[in-house]
């Protein structure tokens, strides 16, 4: 009987040999097939979030810009030793005027800008007319230091609303 019994386990051994050499090989695979799907997905995830990384930079970098732009713009237009017809003057008013355009998508920043070159531009055409007093210049300068303000206010808010 207990070669009977001997000769029935090593029959089982030898039929489940190929069967778990298959079980195992078709684990491997499946095993492999996962890893090579969870690397392409982390892959895919990745470059979409250094994609998104740059976009962001990007914008950050030109929102930096403009505020060097609003800031020279008010201190320009607030100097006494202001020459309107300087063709550095233009470009700058054309330059921050171009700019309300490139940030529509940010429709109160893009008044704000819109307000601050405005009021800079009179503020700068009131202090080279013959005709303007000392008080209005001065109110004119209050009035461009409030927009400033208004602008810098929007642009913060931009800032605060792209970094969440």
């Amino acid at each position: 009987m207990d070669d009977l019994a001997k000769q029935i386990a090593e029959k089982v051994v030898a039929d489940t040999k190929y069967f778990t050499a298959v079980v195992g090989f078709i684990g491997v695979l499946i095993g492999a097939v996962i890893t090579v799907l969870g690397n392409i997905i982390l892959h895919r995830l990745g470059a979409k979030k250094e994609r998104q990384q740059e976009v962001l930079r990007r914008e950050l970098d030109r929102l930096y810009k403009l505020e060097e732009m609003a800031g020279e713009i008010t201190e320009w237009a607030g100097s006494w030793q202001l020459e309107q017809e300087s063709p550095e003057l233009r470009e700058r008013f054309h330059k921050f005027m171009v700019a309300a355009g490139t940030f529509r998508k940010y429709p109160k920043l893009k008044q704000a800008i819109r307000d601050l070159n405005q009021h800079a531009m009179i503020l700068t055409s009131d202090k080279t007319s013959d005709k303007i007093r000392h008080k209005d210049v001065i109110n004119g300068s209050r009035e461009l230091e409030e927009k400033y303000e208004a602008f810098i206010k929007e642009y913060r808010a931009v800032i605060n609303q792209i970094k969440t």
